[in-house]
């Protein structure tokens, strides 16, 4: 599991006045301490450490092997991690150019504190925190924050590949928001064989990684019997014994037809693989939420009734292979090509705001029609914040 981290910077020449972490709560369950300079990070797990000319770093929940870096792009952009670079006068903490893994950060006193969880740093704060509406407006409409939004007004969220820079005497850190692109065009187009082989090949080496790691010789599959899990299924059965792939359905607990259920079945008896399906009772399921809900800082309502299984698969601390979201990193399913025929970028981000969120209605069931669409406005206003930053991106 990736561990949690959380950091603080102290301002030059301020000392730690107002933010003492240390004995407190927000630390006590993080063993693991680093100190580089003036940032302190507190972690469940160990970090990697990393040098280059004349700057060290810390990283961590990188997404890609590769040797270690020199410079906390390379660390954010070629592995996919997040971290914190020290030089003599410097300070950057830095979010993955992935936006995968959430980065928090927040001023206390003369300090600033940031973290993995949302939640503890919360807890972490001896501010008075207020709620950003805004926030929740994209929550309520696109179901989720959107940028640099949380729920709360003084925390904020590094920007894929963004970055807080603290130079020498600054009391403030420069945001710096990074969008990385590819300067290699593709030798041809890719096909969906291209895609397939690849996920493919790279399943197969974690799968093989997997089995070494696995405490009883199995991993777990999460399978909802939709095309993303369907392939993953497909490669372990192909690259793994018959009884190392353990599949774990759950319903979307929903009266009537679960379809879930129904196609996992079929895929897991055509591959041969054993199945196993959790169905809780309906009067554990608020229980459930509120697990997930605090697992995501109660930022999103989404995939909330997985959590059940998620819980059954965390126990068996065996390695896990999850298709979520295949759909929207493969098959692109958001920026569809139907949202990229604008003719102008402010074209483009309307057709691609229709396609995130034109079905949701914020009015069911408590709110007025008004309420619903000044909600909506505010929605809209954010997004379109964050589409002008990619204006003159390559598409």
């Amino acid at each position: 599991m990736w561990p949690e981290v959380l950091g603080r910077v102290t301002v030059a020449g301020r000392g730690n006045s107002g933010c003492i972490l240390e004995g407190t709560r927000a630390v006590a369950d993080l063993p693991y301490s680093v100190v580089r300079g003036r940032v302190r990070v507190w972690s469940s797990g160990g970090l990697e450490q990393w040098g280059g000319d004349q700057v060290s770093g810390l990283m961590w929940h990188r997404l890609h092997d590769g040797p270690p870096p020199t410079t906390w792009r390379s660390a954010a952009e070629d592995l996919g991690a997040c971290g914190v670079a020290v030089t003599a006068d410097t300070v950057t903490v830095h979010a993955s150019a992935w936006g995968v893994q959430p980065l928090y950060y927040l001023q206390q006193g003369d300090s600033w504190l940031f973290c993995t969880s949302l939640a503890r740093l919360v807890e972490a704060s001896s501010r008075a925190l207020h709620a950003d509406w805004d926030a929740w407006a994209s929550i309520m409409v696109m179901r989720h924050p959107i940028g640099e939004q949380t729920p709360f007004e003084e925390i904020r969220r590094i920007r894929p590949g963004g970055s807080l820079h603290f130079g020498h005497g600054s009391t403030r850190p420069t945001r710096r928001v990074g969008i990385p692109e590819s300067t290699e065009p593709l030798a041809r187009r890719l096909s969906p064989m291209d895609v397939a082989e690849t996920v493919s090949r790279v399943v197969g080496r974690a799968a093989a990684r997997a089995l070494g790691e696995a405490p009883d010789g199995s991993v777990t599959l999460m399978l909802s019997g939709g095309w993303d899990s369907r392939m993953l299924g497909g490669v372990l059965a192909r690259r793994m014994p018959g009884d190392a792939v353990r599949a774990l359905t759950t319903t979307t607990h929903r009266d009537g037809f679960d379809a879930d259920v129904a196609f996992s079945r079929a895929v897991a008896d055509r591959l041969g693989i054993e199945q196993e399906v959790v169905d809780p009772e309906a009067t554990s399921l608020p229980a459930y939420y509120r697990r997930a809900f605090r697992r995501v800082g109660y930022e999103t309502a989404e995939h909330a009734w997985l959590e059940p299984a998620a819980a059954l698969a965390r126990s068996r601390r065996a390695p896990v292979f999850d298709g979520i979201a295949g759909d929207v990193l493969l098959k692109n399913r958001m920026a569809s090509p139907i949202a990229m025929r604008g003719r102008t970028h402010r074209e483009r981000g309307t057709l691609l705001w229709q396609r995130m969120a034109g079905k949701t209605d914020p009015r069911a069931p408590l709110l007025s029609a008004e309420l619903a669409h000044h909600i909506r406005d505010r929605a809209r206003e954010a997004f379109r914040t964050e589409w002008d930053l990619v204006d003159g991106h390559p598409e």
